[in-house]
């Protein structure tokens, strides 16, 4: 009763205004309700306080708590992103094979491959741009500098498949080829190997357009063994099949027949595909030499760019050296002391002379203190007055 009366009295009488109501005066109706408690009047002012009593607005109520935790998003699940807030989203990993610096090759072909791979061997350091051009026509000298150093680079740990290249100071072999050509060093060094010939004049004529029979002549040498270039019209129309053997010219014929012996590795399948027709006289691209160079009978340019080791790159955190090596390298090595000046032996003192018979009463010898035996303490007497 004594809590619907306090509820009672800041609703019921300050809504009507009655401010005449003092501290006093509501200590002394609660001591009189108090006292009331229990008969039939405060059961009747307890009814008619108890509407007043104010009911909570929902506005104002108190929220509740669950006691529930706030569940947590699964790893596997992703949450939903506020709008407006810009997500970032790992990128793919690039392809090895589509990393390469030319835009002009179709990404996952043949041709890209090879070039790719070549190309991270430095056979084409000396290109510039971002253009490979795979559909043009290559000419023989170009091709005689791609061949030199695909060999090398392939090769590159059989120094017995290495070719030496040549000097400027050699006399020139083929009359067409002076040693201010760009391709020099690469013509005259097959040509110092044997591995190219020249023609009736003595010339190579490396600004000629490459053909099918002369890419198969200068290649296979690299291929096989010394030696193994060998066969006939009729091993090659019985090796190879094609249509228009007749018109291959002669000093194709063996390199062709001995590529025809690699099977799988050969250069005409890898390069040309399943063909009947050889083409002899057809113009090399690009692009083909590219593939017939990215392998060497069984050696391949991507064997060689897995077994060549990446640069090491410096530690970013230096070394820390042990205390005992810094001070060791700070500290100088100490001099060796210096000499000490050699000591004269002193002179022995006097013995001194026997006391007399006067200075024997004044000063009467003391007793000599016992020697102590092993393992005896002997513990100082205290002289007597």
């Amino acid at each position: 009763m004594l809590n619907h009366l306090l509820d009672y009295q800041p609703s019921r009488f300050q809504r009507k205004g009655c401010r005449w109501l003092r501290l006093s005066g509501v200590l002394s109706l609660i001591g009189l309700l108090s006292a009331c408690q229990g008969t039939e009047w405060g059961e009747q002012l307890g009814r008619v306080v108890q509407p007043a009593v104010p009911a909570a607005s929902p506005a104002t109520s108190t929220p509740q708590l669950s006691s529930s935790p706030t569940p947590l998003p699964s790893p596997g699940l992703s949450s939903p992103q506020p709008t407006g807030v810009a997500t970032v989203s790992p990128s793919p990993p690039l392809s090895p094979e589509s990393s390469g610096r030319f835009v002009d090759l179709e990404a996952g072909s043949l041709v890209a491959r090879s070039v790719n791979r070549l190309d991270q061997l430095g056979v084409f350091a000396d290109l510039t741009g971002n253009e490979f051009q795979p559909q043009r026509s290559i000419r023989r000298g170009e091709f005689a500098r791609w061949l030199v150093l695909a060999n090398n680079a392939i090769h590159a740990d059989e120094p017995s498949r290495q070719i030496r290249l040549g000097s400027a100071s050699e006399r020139p072999i083929f009359l067409d080829v002076p040693e201010e050509d760009p391709h020099f060093r690469y013509i005259q060094a097959l040509g110092a190997a044997g591995l190219i010939d020249g023609d009736a004049h003595q010339e190579f004529r490396p600004n000629s357009l490459l053909s099918r029979a002369e890419l198969i002549r200068m290649k296979a040498p690299l291929d096989l063994p010394p030696g193994q270039v060998k066969g006939s019209r009729q091993e090659l129309e019985e090796g190879w099949g094609f249509t228009d053997v007749a018109q291959i010219p002669a000093e194709a014929v063996a390199p062709l027949v001995a590529d025809r012996s690699l099977n799988n590795a050969s250069t005409v399948l890898r390069t040309f595909g399943p063909i009947r027709t050889f083409n002899p006289f057809e113009p090399v691209s690009r692009g083909e030499a590219a593939i017939a160079l990215s392998a060497f009978g069984e050696r391949t340019a991507q064997d060689a760019v897995l077994q060549t080791p990446a640069p090491s790159l410096p530690d970013p955190t230096p070394e820390q050296e042990s205390p005992e090596s810094s001070e060791s390298e700070s500290e100088p090595e100490p001099s060796p002391p210096p000499a000490e000046p050699e000591q004269t032996a002193d002179p022995e003192p006097d013995p001194s002379p026997d006391p007399t018979p006067a200075e024997r009463a004044t000063n009467p010898a003391r007793p000599s203190p016992p020697e102590a035996a092993p393992g005896e303490i002997i513990t100082p007497s205290e002289s007597q007055p």
